[in-house]
C-alpha cells in the first residue's frame, strides 16, 4: 500500500509539486509504520498489489506537469505582475503609436509599439491590439517572419476575430506561402465578410478573385455541390496554368458533413471499385467542430493539391489516399477510422502536417511511401501510429506516438526517417522499430518510454544513428540490435529497463555498432548485452544495472518479531499467510488470538489466485537419435527439444531430481516471462496476462492465465534467460489453493535458484 502512495509522491516531486509530494510521502511511512496490525493497511486502499502496469502507468501520467503550450508561451496563464504603467498611460503610448503609422514614421511607431508591449504583457492592462498594430508595422518594414509571429499570437488571444488571420495572410503571401494565405485569408473572410473590400492591404493584395473563388457550406448538400464545382473547373481551367495558383476554398460552418454513394457525379469507377476524387481545393472549417464522414465507398483519393484546416476526418469502410504529384498541408486536423482492410491515410505525395491528430485507426494511422513532414502531432489508439516505408521520406518531430499497438515503424525500405524530440511511449508492440533501412535514419532527442517492449529495435540489415534519446522504463530492452543490422548509439540515457540497458547481435560479415558515451543504469538486466563479434564501446557511464545472474529477494523490511517487537534476523513465517513473522514458537502461539484474524486478509492482501493450465513443455527429454530421426516426424519432436533444452551450468529437473512439492504448503516454483522483439506474428499472437511456470520435479508445467501483475514483478524482478535475452525468469513462492488454481505470493520471493 504505501509503494502506491510513495510512487505518486515520487512523480509529484519531479514535476515540482513538493508540498503535495512531503504531504503523500508522510502518508506512506504512516501506512507502511502500521506495525501492530490494528488497522491492516490493506483496508486503506482497494488496489490489488502490485498496481497493474496500466494502473501504474495511469499514476505517473496524471502527476506529469502538463505540456506547455503555445499559449503558455504568449503568457496566458502566467501569474499576472505588478503593473509599471498605467493604463491611461498605456492609452496614451498606443495612440501616439497610431498617429506616428499613419504618418509613415514606422520605425518610430515600432519603438512605441514595442516598449509597451514590453511593460504591460503579462499585467491587467496589456492590451492585445498591440500585437495587431505592431504586425501592421512590421509588414511596412517588410520584417515579415516578425510580423506573422505577433498576428499568430494575436489569433491565440483574440481566436474569433479577423484582424488577426488577415495580419497572417499578408505575412505568408510575402514568404511566398500562398497556399498558407488563402486559409488565413478565407479564416479572415469568415469572420469579416466585407474584409476584401473594407480592409485596403487585403483588396490590394489579393483583389477580388480570391473572394470569389470561396464558398461557405452551411450543410452536406452545399458541400457536394462545391466539390461538384472544384471539378469542374479543374477540368475547365488553362492546362498551362500552375494547379497551385487560384485554388478554389470551401470553408465549412460547424457540423457533421457526409458525402454519400448515391451523389454519383463524384465518383469514379473502373468496374470493380468506387472511387471518390477530390481534386484541387482548400477545405477549411470555421468555428466550432466541422467533420467530413465518408461512410460507404472504399477509396477516397485527393489530387494535384489539398489543403485541409480544422476539419475532422472520419471514416467507416473507406480509405483515404494522398495521390503521387499531391501537394498536400494539414492543420489542426483529425483523423479516425474503422476501416479494417486498408491502413486509414495513405501519403503517396508531399505532405506536411502540424498540429494534427491520428486516433482511433483500425488498420494505422498514416502510412507515407512518399514525402511527409509532421510537426506537433499526436497518433494514439492506432493499430500503427505511424509508418514510412517502400521508398517515402519522413521528418517527424516534435510529436506523440502513444497508446497504439506499435509506435513508430520505419521499414522496410525507407529512403529517409529523421525523427527528432518526440515522445514515444505506452505502445504494446514497441516504441520505435527499424526494419530493413539501409542508411539515412536518424533517431535524437526522443523520450521511448513504458512500451511493453523494446524502446528502439533495429533489425533485418538496417542502419541507424541512436543519438541523444531518454529511454526508459520499457518492459523489454532499452535498445535491441539485431539481424544483421548496425547502430551508433551516442549519448543517450537509458535506464530502468525491464530486461536490460542495450542488446547487440552481431554478425562478423558487417560494420560493428558503435556504442559511446551513453549513461546507462539501473537497468533490471545487463547495461550493455553483446552476443557475436564485440561493438566498439567507449566511455558509457554504466551504474546499478543488474549484470549477475540473481533475482531481487524482495524481503521485508522491518525484521521485527509480530508479537515481541525484538528484532531478529531470522524469523518464522506464519505458515499460512507467508506474511506475519515470529522469532519462535512461544511469541507465535502467543500471538494466535489476535493473528488468526488478520490471517486470511493478510494472504489475500499478499498473494494472487490464478488459472494453472498444465501444459507440459519441460517434460520432452529428447536424445540425439531422435533428434537426428525428426526430419520424418514433423516439428513436433523439435519444438519439445528446443522447448527443453537447457542453460549450461543448471541443475537438471525432473521427479528423479526432485520430490514433488507439497502443494498445501509453500514451494518454489519458476515462472518465466517475455516477449520476442521485432516479430510481429509472435507479438501478435503474445500474450502478457499469460506467463510459464515448473517446479524442479515437473509436477506443477503449465501455465497461469490472467497473470498481468505476475508478467510485471517478474520484468522488474527476475534473473535473465541464459538462452533467450527477452525473457526473464523469477523464482517465487506457489502453494495449491484448489484444483485448477494456484496462489502466488506477490511480497516476497526465494533466493535464486540454480536449476
Amino acid at each position: 500500500m504505501a509503494s502506491i502512495v510513495h510512487e505518486c509522491a515520487v512523480h509529484l516531486s519531479a514535476n515540482s509539486k513538493h508540498d503535495e509530494a512531503k504531504e503523500l510521502a508522510s502518508f506512506a511511512n504512516d501506512i507502511f509504520n502500521l506495525s501492530n496490525q490494528q488497522v491492516p493497511a490493506s483496508s486503506l486502499f482497494p488496489h490489488t498489489i502490485p498496481l497493474p502496469e496500466l494502473v501504474r502507468r495511469h499514476i505517473q501520467y496524471s502527476c506529469n506537469a502538463p505540456a506547455t503550450s503555445k499559449k503558455d508561451e504568449c503568457g496566458d496563464g502566467v501569474e499576472t505582475q505588478s503593473p509599471s504603467v498605467t493604463s491611461e498611460q498605456l492609452e496614451e503610448m498606443q495612440m501616439k503609436g497610431n498617429d506616428l503609422f499613419k504618418n509613415g514614421f514606422y520605425n518610430d511607431a515600432l519603438k512605441i509599439y514595442c516598449d509597451a508591449i514590453d511593460i504591460s504583457r503579462n499585467t491587467a492592462f496589456f492590451d492585445v491590439r498591440l500585437l495587431s498594430n505592431r504586425a501592421s508595422v512590421y509588414l511596412k518594414l517588410e520584417q515579415y517572419d516578425e510580423a506573422l509571429q505577433d498576428a499568430e499570437e494575436y489569433i491565440l488571444q483574440h481566436p474569433k476575430c479577423w484582424r488577426g488571420y488577415a495580419k497572417k495572410a499578408l505575412a505568408l503571401v510575402e514568404l511566398k506561402d500562398t497556399l498558407g494565405a488563402y486559409v488565413a485569408a478565407s479564416l479572415a473572410y469568415y469572420y469579416k465578410r466585407n474584409v476584401f473590400r473594407d480592409f485596403e492591404p487585403f483588396n490590394r493584395k489579393f483583389g477580388s478573385s480570391l473572394e470569389m473563388r470561396m464558398c461557405i457550406c452551411r450543410d452536406s448538400s452545399d458541400l457536394s455541390l462545391a466539390l461538384w464545382n472544384v471539378r469542374i473547373w479543374y477540368f475547365r481551367r488553362n492546362p498551362s496554368a500552375s494547379v497551385c495558383n487560384d485554388v478554389p476554398v470551401i470553408i465549412l460552418e460547424s457540423g457533421d458533413y457526409r458525402i454519400e454513394s448515391m451523389d454519383s457525379e463524384l465518383f469514379h469507377s473502373d468496374g470493380k471499385e468506387r472511387s471518390l476524387i477530390i481534386h484541387n481545393s482548400i477545405l477549411v472549417g470555421g468555428e466550432g467542430e466541422c467533420s467530413m464522414t465518408f461512410d460507404d465507398y472504399h477509396h477516397v483519393c485527393f489530387a494535384h493539391v489539398f489543403i485541409a484546416y480544422n476539419i475532422r476526418f472520419r471514416t467507416r469502410f473507406s480509405n483515404c489516399h494522398f495521390l503521387p504529384g499531391l501537394i498536400v498541408k494539414l492543420t489542426r486536423c483529425s483523423f479516425e477510422s474503422s476501416n479494417d482492410t486498408y491502413t486509414s491515410f495513405f501519403c503517396k505525395g508531399k505532405l506536411k502536417a502540424d498540429f494534427c491528430k491520428f486516433h482511433s485507426c483500425t488498420m494505422g494511422g498514416l502510412l507515407v511511401t512518399g514525402d511527409a513532414e509532421i510537426e506537433t502531432t499526436e497518433f494514439y489508439g492506432n493499430a500503427v501510429a505511424l509508418e514510412v516505408r517502400e521508398g517515402g521520406r519522413l521528418v517527424v518531430k516534435n510529436s506523440r506516438m502513444y497508446g497504439n499497438l506499435q509506435g513508430l515503424l520505419i521499414g522496410p525500405q525507407a529512403k529517409e526517417c529523421v525523427v527528432e524530440d518526440c515522445e514515444v511511449y505506452d505502445n504494446e508492440w514497441g516504441g520505435i522499430v527499424v526494419t530493413k533501412c539501409a542508411s539515412n535514419v536518424v533517431i535524437k532527442g526522443n523520450r521511448s518510454y513504458d512500451n511493453d517492449s523494446c524502446g528502439i529495435s533495429v533489425g533485418h540489415n538496417s542502419k541507424v544513428s541512436i543519438l541523444e534519446n531518454e529511454i526508459l522504463s520499457n518492459s523489454d530492452w532499452g535498445i535491441y540490435v539485431t539481424d544483421s543490422s548496425q547502430a551508433v548509439v551516442k549519448k543517450n540515457k537509458i535506464y530502468n529497463n525491464q530486461c536490460g540497458g542495450i542488446l547487440v547481435k552481431s554478425d562478423p560479415a558487417i560494420e560493428k555498432s558503435v556504442i559511446e558515451y551513453n549513461d546507462i543504469s539501473f537497468n533490471s538486466g545487463p547495461g550493455i548485452c553483446e552476443e557475436g563479434l564485440p561493438t566498439r564501446r567507449r566511455e558509457n557511464m554504466l551504474q546499478d544495472n543488474k549484470e549477475e545472474r540473481n533475482q531481487s529477494t524482495a524481503q521485508s523490511a522491518i525484521k521485527l518479531c509480530y508479537c515481541c517487537k525484538k528484532t531478529e534476523m531470522n524469523l518464522k513465517k506464519c505458515s499460512k499467510c507467508y506474511t506475519a513473522q515470529y522469532c519462535g514458537k512461544p511469541c507465535q502461539k502467543s500471538d494466535w488470538k489476535n493473528h488468526k484474524e488478520m490471517c486470511d486478509r493478510l494472504l489475500s492482501g499478499g498473494s494472487i489466485v490464478l488459472n494453472y493450465v498444465p501444459k507440459p513443455m519441460m517434460t520432452a527429454h529428447v536424445s540425439p537419435i531422435e533428434w537426428s530421426r525428426s526430419t520424418d516426424r514433423g516439428d513436433e519432436v523439435k519444438t519439445a527439444f528446443r522447448t527443453a533444452t537447457r542453460g549450461l551450468g543448471l541443475l537438471p529437473v525432473g521427479p528423479k531430481y526432485c520430490l514433488p512439492p507439497n502443494t498445501t504448503t509453500w514451494f518454489i516454483a519458476k515462472i518465466s516471462a517475455g516477449i520476442s522483439a521485432l516479430s510481429f506474428a509472435k507479438k501478435q499472437e503474445y500474450d502478457p496476462s499469460v506467463v510459464r511456470l515448473y517446479d524442479r520435479s515437473l509436477t506443477i508445467d503449465g501455465i497461469l492465465t490472467g497473470a498481468d501483475q505476475i508478467h510485471n514483478l517478474v520484468r522488474k524482478h527476475a534473473a535473465m534467460g541464459q538462452l533467450k535475452k527477452e525473457w526473464k525468469k523469477l523464482f517465487m513462492w506457489v502453494k495449491g489453493h484448489e484444483p485448477g488454481k494456484l496462489r502466488v505470493l506477490i511480497n516476497e520471493f526465494p533466493s535464486y535458484q540454480h536449476w
